[in-house]
């Protein structure tokens, strides 16, 4: 994390945000992921975390912002969060596959056919 003092210079962190938004990714040499911590007055940040969607979806980022606010708020509040148990790969991989065999009527079928109509 780059932790950036910007307190007192409000257009630079305006500035420094359009560039950490706007800079292209390497994909060949990474990283995928950029996170700067700005800060802005005494007691305020900025935090600017920007990642190619290579690496993460719609579903993962509202996921990742919903921990981080959670952890956040137990912080102002002084306390600890427990977050639940992380689902191992081959266990999600292992679901999918289930999902996707799953046969005539499934699931897998429906949404199968909807994006076939979807994507038509």
């Amino acid at each position: 994390v780059e932790s950036i003092d910007l307190r007192g210079r409000p257009t630079d962190a305006a500035r420094l945000l359009a560039e950490r938004t706007n800079a292209a990714f390497d994909l060949a040499r990474g990283p995928l992921l950029r996170v700067s911590l700005l800060r802005t007055d005494e007691d305020e940040h900025l935090l600017c975390l920007v990642l190619h969607h290579i690496i993460a979806d719609g579903w993962s980022l509202n996921l990742l912002r919903a921990e981080l606010a959670t952890r956040y708020a137990a912080h102002l509040e002084g306390r600890t969060v427990a977050l639940p148990e992380l689902l191992p790969y081959t266990a999600y991989a292992r679901g999918e596959r289930e999902f996707a065999e799953g046969g005539e009527g499934s699931d897998a079928e429906a949404a199968l056919a909807h994006w076939r109509e979807r994507l038509a």
